[in-house]
């Protein structure tokens, strides 16, 4: 469970190998459904907003298989642990210059996929400590139509956007009596592209870092920590109107993250929450593109992106048969981003937009003034008698 694999940010925080809830113990199968959608919003002139949403539902599969740890050993990570997770749904993007309809402002309407999954294994070496590996992939590909100023439902280019994200850990989990302390190398890989008619940009490379996890339990309680950084610098390669000629270099890019949970357990139910604090930077933006970024793009500008943003996540499990347990579980983000567009030519002034990450909200009415959110319910089904 968790809602970092069934989110509409690819490039946002992964969970990779920390762990949420205690997992039950033997074999077990997971099926979930969730909708995300999250939107980016840029207000100036404030009579004339911009803004740009992502919507994607998705269906979660899963299997897992679980060796507890030593009763007293740890706060509930077990010693050995494999799992598969595969979370795939379809979306759709919306993007309108306010007023609606208006001559010289730029729509986009787009449909496309989202395909991700994650892996993971623990293996103890000894009673009290674990070796982990972890894969996790967030995919996404989407194709917009694109009305550049014309009457509405003119039809000026196509757009096709790709967004993944690749990350790799490897890490040591070590128990006391009641607690545990984990660290791990990170090794991320990012790939992007945003492609139109008087634009083409691709964006690829790697990213180093590292993670670190305390998770203390006592009684019903269970309090966690965490925290994940990497950094690198991806290829650029752009190229727009009106020579398309290329422009290839290469760009600082990272991820941070900060993350606390609390966790309250009875006997059948258990209740969680957390918060993350997400920090990225990228040289791209490919994830609900704004008209004025489509503008800028296309006039030979190169963004820079910097995104803080805020999620707050709930879930509730409960126990309701032998063997099952049904969940739901929600997660707020709001947020600001900078996106700073520089001239390739060294000609125009630099332009920056601030960005804010919202609800999304209905076109009509310039709604959208709370978080952009994740809603998932699902089951967990013990198999047989489990592990020995």
């Amino acid at each position: 469970m968790g809602t970092d694999l069934i989110s509409v940010c690819v490039f946002c925080a992964s969970v990779l190998l920390r762990m949420e809830l205690m997992p039950p113990p033997g074999f077990s199968a997971e099926i979930a459904g969730s909708y995300s959608t999250i939107q980016r919003k840029y207000d100036t002139p404030p009579d004339a907003p911009d803004f740009s949403n992502v919507t994607a539902k998705y269906v979660l599969i899963g299997a897992r298989g679980v060796w507890p740890a030593e009763a007293d050993l740890g706060a509930g990570t077990p010693a050995r642990e494999w799992r598969l997770r595969f979370a795939l749904g379809p979306s759709h993007n919306d993007q309108r210059e306010l007023p609606s309809g208006a001559l010289g402002l730029t729509t986009a309407y787009g449909t496309g996929r989202y395909e991700n999954f994650d892996v993971l294994y623990r293996q103890p070496i000894g009673a009290a400590d674990s070796i982990e590996e972890g894969w996790a992939r967030h995919k996404n590909d989407s194709t917009d139509g694109v009305n550049l100023g014309g009457s509405n439902y003119t039809l000026s280019e196509q757009r096709l956007l790709g967004s993944e994200r690749n990350d790799f850990g490897l890490g040591w989990r070590h128990r006391f009596r009641g607690l545990e302390l984990a660290l791990s190398g990170r090794y991320t890989t990012i790939d992007a592209s945003n492609a139109t008619a008087r634009f083409s940009g691709a964006y690829s490379g790697h990213l180093y870092g590292g993670d670190a996890e305390v998770r203390w339990r006592k009684g019903p309680f269970t309090v966690q920590a965490q925290g994940d950084w990497m950094t690198g610098n991806p290829a650029v390669s752009e190229e727009s109107l009106p020579a398309f000629v290329p422009r290839n270099f290469a760009a600082p890019a990272s991820f941070q993250s900060v993350s606390a949970m609390v966790v309250y357990s009875w006997p059948k139910t258990d209740l969680a929450a957390s918060y993350t604090y997400n920090r990225n930077r990228l040289p791209f933006t490919t994830f609900a593109v704004l008209g004025a970024e489509v503008d800028a793009l296309e006039g030979g500008f190169h963004a820079d992106s910097r995104t803080s943003l805020s999620s707050f996540g709930f879930t509730a499990r409960t126990r309701i048969g032998t063997g099952i347990r049904v969940y739901i579980a929600t997660q707020l983000t709001t947020g600001s981003e900078t996106v700073l567009l520089t001239d390739s030519a060294g000609v125009a002034p630099p332009r920056t937009l601030n960005v804010h990450w919202q609800e999304t909200g209905s076109p009509a009415s310039n709604g959208g003034r709370g978080p952009g959110y994740v809603i998932s319910a699902g089951a967990e089904f013990s198999i047989g008698s489990g592990p020995h």
